[in-house]
Protein backbone atom coordinates (compact mmCIF):
# COMPACT_ATOMS: atom_id res chain seq x y z
CA UNK A 1 0.00 0.00 0.00
CA UNK A 2 0.72 3.55 -1.02
CA UNK A 3 -0.09 6.93 1.48
CA UNK A 4 -1.14 9.36 -0.51
CA UNK A 5 0.39 11.84 1.99
CA UNK A 6 0.63 14.66 -1.27
CA UNK A 7 -2.69 13.84 -1.97
CA UNK A 8 -4.53 14.93 1.14
CA UNK A 9 -6.19 17.65 0.95
CA UNK A 10 -5.05 20.23 3.81
CA UNK A 11 -8.09 20.35 6.63
CA UNK A 12 -8.98 16.49 5.44
CA UNK A 13 -8.80 14.29 8.58
CA UNK A 14 -8.81 11.35 5.93
CA UNK A 15 -5.15 9.28 5.74
CA UNK A 16 -5.68 8.06 2.09
CA UNK A 17 -4.10 4.50 1.17
CA UNK A 18 -3.78 2.89 -2.46
CA UNK A 19 -2.71 -0.63 -3.94
CA UNK A 20 0.36 -0.45 -6.43
CA UNK A 21 -2.12 -1.38 -9.37
CA UNK A 22 -4.43 1.49 -8.32
CA UNK A 23 -7.55 -0.29 -7.89
CA UNK A 24 -8.11 -0.48 -4.21
CA UNK A 25 -7.94 2.76 -1.96
CA UNK A 26 -8.11 3.05 1.75
CA UNK A 27 -9.71 5.88 3.55
CA UNK A 28 -8.88 6.41 6.98
CA UNK A 29 -9.94 9.05 9.77
CA UNK A 30 -7.06 9.05 10.85
CA UNK A 31 -4.66 12.13 9.45
CA UNK A 32 -1.21 10.04 10.29
CA UNK A 33 0.25 7.12 8.37
CA UNK A 34 1.30 5.30 11.36
CA UNK A 35 -2.09 5.78 13.47
CA UNK A 36 -3.67 3.55 10.50
CA UNK A 37 -6.34 1.77 11.63
CA UNK A 38 -6.98 -1.29 10.47
CA UNK A 39 -9.56 -1.67 7.45
CA UNK A 40 -12.66 -3.31 9.79
CA UNK A 41 -12.56 -0.44 12.38
CA UNK A 42 -15.49 2.07 12.16
CA UNK A 43 -15.32 4.81 10.05
CA UNK A 44 -12.66 3.06 7.48
CA UNK A 45 -13.55 3.06 4.19
CA UNK A 46 -12.63 0.77 0.79
CA UNK A 47 -13.24 1.59 -2.62
CA UNK A 48 -12.48 -0.74 -5.44
CA UNK A 49 -12.57 0.16 -8.72
CA UNK A 50 -13.32 -2.30 -11.50
CA UNK A 51 -9.97 -4.10 -12.62
CA UNK A 52 -10.01 -5.04 -16.36
CA UNK A 53 -12.72 -5.23 -18.74
CA UNK A 54 -16.25 -6.36 -17.89
CA UNK A 55 -16.81 -8.44 -20.87
CA UNK A 56 -13.68 -9.91 -20.33
CA UNK A 57 -13.35 -10.09 -16.66
CA UNK A 58 -17.05 -9.49 -15.16
CA UNK A 59 -18.03 -7.07 -12.41
CA UNK A 60 -15.40 -6.72 -9.94
CA UNK A 61 -15.62 -3.02 -8.77
CA UNK A 62 -16.96 -0.34 -8.92
CA UNK A 63 -16.62 2.72 -11.78
CA UNK A 64 -15.24 6.16 -11.66
CA UNK A 65 -18.65 7.66 -13.25
CA UNK A 66 -20.18 5.51 -10.24
CA UNK A 67 -18.34 7.70 -7.55
CA UNK A 68 -18.90 10.82 -9.76
CA UNK A 69 -22.58 10.32 -9.33
CA UNK A 70 -22.15 9.97 -5.51
CA UNK A 71 -20.46 13.03 -5.35
CA UNK A 72 -23.20 14.98 -7.85
CA UNK A 73 -25.38 13.45 -5.33
CA UNK A 74 -24.10 14.91 -2.50
CA UNK A 75 -23.49 18.24 -3.66
CA UNK A 76 -27.06 18.82 -4.69
CA UNK A 77 -28.11 17.49 -1.16
CA UNK A 78 -25.93 20.28 -0.16
CA UNK A 79 -27.57 23.35 -2.46
CA UNK A 80 -31.10 21.76 -1.81
CA UNK A 81 -31.23 21.96 1.53
CA UNK A 82 -33.88 23.75 3.77
CA UNK A 83 -33.21 27.49 4.47
CA UNK A 84 -29.95 27.57 1.80
CA UNK A 85 -28.09 26.61 4.52
CA UNK A 86 -25.04 24.97 2.58
CA UNK A 87 -25.76 26.64 -1.25
CA UNK A 88 -22.75 28.62 -2.29
CA UNK A 89 -21.34 29.55 -5.93
CA UNK A 90 -18.54 27.17 -5.02
CA UNK A 91 -20.85 23.98 -4.94
CA UNK A 92 -22.57 25.24 -8.00
CA UNK A 93 -19.26 25.09 -9.69
CA UNK A 94 -17.78 22.10 -7.97
CA UNK A 95 -21.58 20.48 -9.33
CA UNK A 96 -20.87 21.81 -12.96
CA UNK A 97 -17.47 20.56 -13.34
CA UNK A 98 -18.72 16.87 -11.97
CA UNK A 99 -21.72 16.80 -14.50
CA UNK A 100 -19.07 17.75 -16.72
CA UNK A 101 -16.57 14.62 -16.17
CA UNK A 102 -19.43 12.48 -16.21
CA UNK A 103 -19.90 13.91 -19.68
CA UNK A 104 -16.77 13.18 -20.53
CA UNK A 105 -16.74 9.77 -19.40
CA UNK A 106 -19.76 9.01 -21.29
CA UNK A 107 -18.53 10.57 -24.79
CA UNK A 108 -15.56 8.21 -24.13
CA UNK A 109 -17.70 5.12 -23.15
CA UNK A 110 -20.20 6.33 -26.52
CA UNK A 111 -17.10 6.60 -28.96
CA UNK A 112 -15.68 3.29 -27.56
CA UNK A 113 -19.14 1.51 -28.88
CA UNK A 114 -18.87 3.03 -31.53
CA UNK A 115 -15.51 1.52 -32.11
CA UNK A 116 -16.67 -1.90 -30.95
CA UNK A 117 -13.81 -2.20 -28.19
CA UNK A 118 -16.61 -1.35 -25.39
CA UNK A 119 -15.83 -3.74 -22.63
CA UNK A 120 -12.69 -4.91 -23.91
CA UNK A 121 -9.13 -3.99 -22.98
CA UNK A 122 -8.41 -2.35 -26.50
CA UNK A 123 -7.29 1.35 -27.03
Amino acid sequence: MKFLKDKVIVGDTVCIMRDDNYHTYHLNPSPEPDKVIDNYSEGCQTIRFQNGPIKEVGVNGITEASVIKVLIDRYEYFQSMENGRFKTKENECVLDNLFCCLCKINQRSLDREKREVEGYNKP
